[in-house]
């Protein structure tokens, strides 16, 4: 399926992908300052944003789904940087098509299986909200918080809901349903001969040291910078 795109700037092409729960109007401050130098291409992820739905996505699926989109906008050898759940992506589409990606940023993920963690909770706070149907974001923020204690992740959460349409605008059932396969990794036999980077920040936990030797498995020409 074709993707839900945002384009902006000129010169050599970078596709940018979104975290879950995201879209595309997260990267919208960086995209605008990168499109002075490149021709920006955000796409929402499948069952994200005004992207379309499906009941069950992989990374694979999801990957086949930013390939389509790409062919469609006749786009042959862009730059590919993805965070979070983008980054695994974005690693899918580089590690089988490597012919088609000049070069690959990851922004804080690798390639493994993380905790269920607080998603889960995410999750059921999320369904509470689509059962209860409110009238307003700040309506919604009361629910949610019993569930998310932190008020910029319940911001960020609530971004997806259509307070006057009282949905959200995900597809919350499909991600839930799919959740365990992207909180995994789909093993694939391959690596990627260009080159790549791995940006994460010094305190995060998703990137770990024993995360690089995943990474250079699978992108031998891998660099790393840890943002402090």
């Amino acid at each position: 399926m074709q993707l839900y795109n945002a384009q902006e700037g000129q010169g050599r092409t970078m596709v940018v992908l979104h975290g879950l729960f995201g879209s595309l109007s997260n990267w919208r401050f960086l995209a605008r300052a990168l499109s002075a130098h490149y021709h920006i291409v955000r796409f929402d992820l499948t069952n994200h944003g005004r992207s379309p739905h499906s009941d069950m996505v992989t990374h694979a699926s999801m990957a086949q789904d930013v390939m389509t989109s790409m062919n469609a906008l006749g786009l042959s050898q862009p730059v590919m940087m993805g965070h979070s759940l983008g980054g695994k992506i974005a690693m899918r589409v580089a590690l089988e098509n490597p012919t088609r990606i000049s070069a690959l940023v990851v922004a804080d993920m690798a390639p493994k299986a993380y905790p269920v963690g607080e998603y889960q909770d995410v999750i059921d706070g999320m369904r509470e909200i689509a059962a209860i149907a409110p009238t307003s974001r700040r309506e919604a923020d009361h629910i949610l918080t019993r569930w998310v204690k932190l008020p910029r992740l319940r911001s960020f959460l609530l971004q997806n809901y259509l307070s006057s349409e009282r949905r959200w605008r995900i597809n919350l059932e499909g991600i839930a349903q799919s959740y365990e396969l992207l909180r995994g990794w789909e093993h694939i036999s391959a690596t990627y001969p260009h080159p790549a980077l791995c940006i994460y920040g010094s305190k995060s936990n998703y990137v770990q040291p024993q995360d690089r030797a995943r990474l250079t498995a699978l992108f031998p020409h891998m660099r790393f910078i840890a943002l402090e």
